[in-house]
């Protein structure tokens, strides 16, 4: 370890009065560095000083039973003193050193990986993202770096990142994201090392400013991300009520499907096309279930009667027309939801808005194509509208203009051709 020059060193009495200073220089007799002397200090109490230089910090004091090896630099009575030091007269005291650390041995980094749940959390496999942009920014200078997240050599695992050679201070780091993830929500646990950091603290993806330490190795400084997936499949007319889609069952179209999630927060809706496959917008990494609009619980095949690619996932458990919660991973398409309709399902009539003051939304499902009948009728019991259509298989929405009906209470009758017995509703006009 080599000596210093050029260091200024203060002698004082221990009341604060200086006796003299000295610089650092080459030892003449060994050619060493770092050496100083203040000759002829008469009998007293007193103290010296080191004055710090740019880029160092003073190491630990008294480390070690080796007096002449270690730093007297204590810092008590000043930045960069040591203790009282005695002075006997005739003695030479030849062991007050101070010991300087270089700044720039410090470092930052982690990993940005893919929180594959979405739970804020490092969980045991999942996968580290190589080739994300990572800036370093330190308070006062603005950045400092940028790096790209590359596979560890020595474990092979994917996504680490490592800012080097740094001197102290307080810094923050932001992530470029790539364009199909977004970021895992930050700071969920108390514990750095598993969680993820970026929280927007000094702006758009950035994180807080944390503090690095002389020569600290800070590796907990972590980026959780994620892509959005997506929940589909197929809504099938299951003819021999068997709870299993076989050749020749057809899909439903016009099936009103919305998705919660396990707090019971609607996500959207979806409809089924003509061959009765539906598919839900983007979802971030959670857990969700269905409900299937216009269907009583009774609707529905029997739900798990075999391979889950071919079932019925209808449970009824969130109410009726509910499936179970299944788990949506980032970037994942769970294909595996389906929903199995009996061919005696009966119709559910919806009116929206109720009460209406323009128009009417009417919806109601049939599993085929048949003579429907809707009548309007007044509190009275007088007809004052009838509708004749053919019914679509599925979902059918119809438009009413109530806007020149008067203000009161109407009843819409709905009847069909086949078994299902009529439905009626009652509906307010403001």
């Amino acid at each position: 370890e080599k000596g210093i020059n050029e260091v200024e060193i203060r002698l004082y009495e221990i009341n604060g009065e200086l006796k003299d200073r000295k610089y650092t220089s080459t030892d003449q007799k060994t050619g060493l560095d770092g050496y100083y002397s203040f000759y002829n200090v008469p009998k007293g109490k007193y103290y010296i000083q080191f004055i710090n230089q740019i880029g160092y910090f003073f190491t630990q004091a008294g480390i070690g039973n080796i007096d002449s090896l270690n730093s007297d630099v204590i810092s008590i009575i000043d930045i960069g003193a040591t203790d009282t030091i005695n002075i006997e007269e005739g003695v030479k005291v030849r062991n007050i050193n101070a010991g300087f650390v270089l700044d720039n041995h410090s470092a930052i980094g982690d990993r940005v990986w893919e929180d594959l749940d979405g739970n804020g959390i490092q969980d045991d496999g999942e996968p580290g993202i190589n080739g994300v942009l990572i800036q370093l920014y330190k308070k006062g200078k603005g950045i400092v770096g940028s790096v790209l997240t590359k596979k560890d050599d020595e474990t092979g695992l994917d996504g680490y990142y490592l800012f080097d050679n740094l001197s102290s201070g307080d810094y923050y780091i932001k992530i470029s994201i790539p364009g199909s993830y977004y970021l895992t929500k930050p700071d969920v646990r108390d514990n750095d090392k598993v969680d993820s950091d970026i929280n927007d603290g000094n702006g758009y993806n950035t994180s807080g400013y944390f503090h690095l330490g002389v020569n600290e190795r800070k590796y907990d400084v972590d980026v959780g991300a994620f892509r959005l997936g997506e929940v589909g499949d197929f809504v099938w007319l299951d003819d021999n009520e068997n709870g299993i889609q076989e050749p020749g069952e057809k899909g439903l179209k016009f099936i009103f499907i919305s998705v919660f999630d396990e707090n019971g927060n609607n996500m959207g809706t979806m409809i089924s096309n003509e061959f009765g496959n539906y598919r839900s917008k983007s979802l971030i990494p959670g857990k969700y279930y269905l409900k299937v609009l216009g269907y009583t619980a009774g609707s529905f095949t029997a739900s798990k009667q075999g391979n889950e690619k071919f079932d019925s996932d209808i449970t009824n458990e969130f109410g009726d027309a509910t499936t179970s919660l299944f788990q949506i991973l980032s970037g994942q398409f769970n294909n595996k939801i389906d929903i199995g309709i009996l061919p005696q399902s009966q119709i559910n009539l919806i009116t929206y808005p109720n009460p209406v003051s323009n128009i009417l939304q009417l919806s109601f499902n049939t599993m085929k194509n048949e003579d429907v009948k809707i009548i309007i009728s007044n509190v009275k019991g007088d007809k004052v509208k009838e509708i004749d259509l053919i019914s679509n298989i599925g979902t059918n929405i119809i438009d009413i203009d109530f806007s020149n009906y008067r203000a009161g209470y109407y009843s819409v009758l709905l009847e069909t051709g086949n078994r299902i017995p009529e439905r009626k509703v009652f509906l307010k006009v403001k």
